[in-house]
């Protein structure tokens, strides 16, 4: 019953198992058959390889039954498919003719470009069954929430309190705050956006965004007075929209953000806010962005951004 370790189990220079070589005769057979339109000389070829197959059947018996004392029950279909097969030919179909060089050329043809494909492929397949395997045991682990919870609380806490300072999204049913960090120039914060956007959108955390301007030119100042501008105003969907249009762009043009979303006197009433960001990011020595912190503890380095799915979930 376990065929796959039969099947797996005998090969020819390590490549061509038996299963492929099974495919690549039936694939050819009935390619030979569609081609031919089932001509009195492609049943030929098929009734003569019919003979030659039957080799195959005490072999595989044997193999099973004796040296792996495992049977498969796919196996043992492909060898009653030959011995009808044989039976076929024999019995049921009209007297058979000589056989075209054309129609042995051709299962030649497909049969050799079916098992030179597979020997092609079977690489590339093996290494993405391997990487999904892989993928599906790293979720496992990082979807265990207490490790994750373990790591979480032994990495770096917050010392001073972030409370009221950049823009604040309040979630739904929040059992998470996360604060991120970041610059709005910086392009891994741009990508972590709508990852952290897909978990506040599900309702599960707040989402805290502290902005240092990582260079401290003028520009770079203008777009964080005008992001905290547009939040200041209320409106909590006008603020993510302009924070996914932002963070959307792939050229950043702040002039163009401006004249889109015009402000009064919102822009002024910035500075200290940008102080106050300015100031805790200093305390908290934030060497890089995006910077995130969960509950007031840095995201543990063994985890990405895009792993919070699995355990914010």
């Amino acid at each position: 019953m376990d065929c796959n370790s039969v099947i797996d189990s005998f090969s020819i220079a390590g490549l061509i198992s038996l299963g492929n070589l099974s495919f690549a005769y039936f694939f050819a057979g009935t390619s030979l058959l569609l081609f031919s339109s089932f001509s009195a000389s492609a049943l030929t070829v098929l009734g003569l390889l019919s003979y030659f197959s039957l080799a195959i059947i005490p072999f595989s018996l044997y193999y099973q039954g004796v040296k792996l004392k495992k049977w498969c029950r796919l196996c043992l279909w492909i060898s009653g498919i030959l011995v009808v097969e044989l039976a076929v030919s024999q019995f049921l179909l009209p007297d058979l003719v000589w056989p075209s060089f054309g129609d042995l050329g051709l299962f030649s043809f497909v049969f050799l470009v079916s098992v030179l494909a597979w020997v092609t492929l079977k690489p590339y397949l093996n290494a993405q069954n391997d990487l999904y395997a892989t993928k599906s045991k790293l979720a496992k682990v990082l979807s265990n929430k207490e490790h994750f919870d373990y790591l979480l609380n032994n990495s770096r806490r917050i010392t001073s309190n972030p409370e009221g300072l950049g823009i604040f999204l309040k979630g739904a049913n929040p059992k998470y705050h996360v604060l991120k960090v970041c610059n709005p120039y910086c392009g891994p914060c741009a990508r972590t956006h709508p990852l952290l956007e897909q978990l506040y959108e599900a309702g599960n955390i707040d989402l805290q965004i502290v902005f240092v301007p990582g260079g401290g030119d003028e520009v770079r100042l203008k777009t964080i007075r005008h992001l905290l501008g547009i939040a200041s105003q209320g409106d909590l969907e006008k603020t993510r929209q302009a924070l996914d249009e932002w963070y959307g762009q792939e050229k950043k043009d702040y002039e163009a953000f401006a004249a889109k979303y015009p402000l009064n006197g919102e822009l002024a009433r910035q500075e200290s806010n940008i102080k106050a960001m300015l100031d805790w990011a200093d305390k908290e020595q934030i060497s890089h962005t995006p910077t995130i912190f969960i509950n007031g503890y840095e995201l543990p380095s063994t985890y990405a951004v895009e792993d919070l799915k699995y355990v914010l979930n």
